[in-house]
């Protein structure tokens, strides 16, 4: 059994998006010139494209350098082929190739001298004021602080509802031009499967390629082959029966209302879809673990517990109840993501996910949607 002589300052568990964001925050913010940093992942392959990561943002940022599309309009399509457009001034939708991420942020770390790749997996941690992990090959390694990405066994709890989030996406080239390339679909319900809360997702990067995504809000997966259909029933109603497959992607998303602060210590901290990072009722992950990790190296910076890293319990509620909603009535979502759209601007409704809304357009929003489901989720909260 190898053990490393001193503990290093930082350990991060994952070479994933939370991983590498709080890694390079790290970096740019200088904790790395005098403070040592490894992160332990096992795949030293994953500078592939196996992601597509988007966002909203006002203007320029800081990712720019690597988004490789951005939008100035998006629209939403109801369950009756109604098209809602939107102009998203003063934001721009955009989207990042997994492979670039990786790449830029990989390049970045392995330039300083203070960071170290360890190439294994992570199978028993010991908490302290020197936290121990051993790993799969048999190492020990000590850390004073720990960022720990793996995910909890088990989110399925009567007290905090969770739906799954999943999807399959083709990256197709067609031989038309099919695709409004300056518009983005951020929810298209023309095509679902039964009363399931499942929509299509467009990003158009030409007249002629795009990447055209199935996703589910839902308890339940699905074997790959109803993705793989329902992708192919929406380009045949798009009129693109003439494509060349280029790239696919397949993922999921817990989307759960779980308290996940309760895991941290003060040395310890969950991160990523493990730390509650990604907005529960929305699944976005990109833009919330970067307003995430500004509170991270806040803490650092005054050397707090991370025990006092804390998600707003406004919020959290909002997304609990909109989550137990979709939980126990799926057939739903597509009515309620319709009455949401179809009576806020777009700008109330993004400054509501990014939890930026103010009261006046928080109560706004909740008062599109029908009463009923809430009525009911409210009394399952509290009086069940």
């Amino acid at each position: 059994m190898k053990s490393n002589s001193s503990p290093f300052d930082f350990i991060i568990i994952g070479g994933g998006l939370s991983g590498l964001q709080l890694a390079k925050a790290l970096l740019d913010e200088g904790f790395l010139k005098d403070s040592s940093l490894a992160i332990v992942e096992s795949r030293l392959d994953q500078i592939q494209n196996d992601k597509t990561w988007s966002f909203w943002e006002k203007g320029y940022g800081k990712w720019d350098k690597i988004v490789s599309h951005q939008w100035e309009k998006a629209c939403f399509v109801d369950q009756n082929e109604r098209v809602i457009n939107f102009d998203l001034a003063p934001y721009l939708y955009k989207t990042i190739q997994s492979k670039d991420f990786y790449q830029q942020l990989i390049d970045e770390l392995q330039a300083c001298k203070n960071f170290q790749w360890i190439s294994d997996q992570v199978d028993d941690l010991t908490l302290g004021s020197e936290i121990q992990l051993k790993t799969a090959s048999g190492s020990t390694y000590f850390a004073k602080r720990v960022f720990d990405s793996r995910p909890p066994k088990s989110l399925k709890t009567s007290k905090y509802p969770m739906v799954w989030q999943h999807f399959k996406g083709y990256v197709v080239k067609s031989e038309e031009p099919l695709f409004d390339e300056k518009q983005i679909k951020m929810m298209d319900f023309s095509l679902q499967d039964g009363e399931s809360c499942s929509f299509t997702y467009v990003l158009p990067y030409s007249k002629t390629k795009a990447l055209v995504e199935f996703t589910y809000f839902s308890n339940d997966l699905v074997e790959e082959k109803v993705y793989d259909d329902y992708i192919k029933k929406y380009l045949s109603q798009i009129g693109c029966e003439n494509h060349e497959v280029i790239e696919t992607e397949m993922g999921k998303i817990p989307m759960s209302s779980y308290p996940f602060h309760i895991q941290n210590t003060s040395n310890y901290l969950k991160i990523g879809t493990a730390g509650g990072w990604v907005k529960a009722s929305s699944g976005y992950s990109f833009k919330n673990t970067e307003r995430t990790i500004e509170k991270v190296i806040h803490l650092l910076k005054e050397n707090r517990s991370f025990k006092d890293l804390k998600i707003s319990s406004k919020y959290q509620w909002y997304d609990e109840l909109f989550l137990s909603v979709l939980a126990h009535e799926n057939h739903k979502g597509a009515k309620l993501f319709s009455q949401m759209y179809g009576q806020n601007s777009i700008q109330e409704i993004l400054a509501f996910l990014d939890e930026q809304s103010t009261l006046f357009q928080e109560l706004k929003i909740i008062s599109s949607f029908e009463k009923a489901p809430f009525l009911r989720a409210l009394k399952r909260k509290y009086l069940s």
